[in-house]
């Protein structure tokens, strides 16, 4: 019972959080972007770029496998998808986020 009140409560902060970050734009240090769609014709570009231990977990991502699959395809990636996963440890992946964007 305490492991489901402590995700409730901490989904509960996160709910309030986003929702003054949204709609607030206080704390913020820029606006974020907007996408538009690409030009007719166009498609943008977007990649899991899995892990090499070919494990398929989604948050074992790196920027060198990001690289090599960009030097691959001789594209640049506009999207790049990952998942956190929980079971993992619930701390923010800052470092991923650090170098995707």
């Amino acid at each position: 019972m305490g492991s489901i009140y402590k995700h409730s409560r901490l989904f509960g902060f996160l709910l309030i959080a986003f929702l003054f970050f949204n709609f607030t734009n206080e704390g913020l240090a820029q606006k974020p972007a907007k996408i538009s769609l690409p030009p007719s014709g166009y498609l943008y570009h977007g990649v899991y770029p899995g892990p090499e231990d070919l494990s398929g977990e989604e948050n074992l991502i790196t920027l060198k496998s990001l690289k090599l699959y960009e030097t691959a395809v001789r594209k640049k990636a506009a999207w790049v998808y990952f998942s956190h996963e929980w079971s993992q440890g619930e701390d923010f992946p800052i470092d991923t986020i650090t170098w995707i964007q």
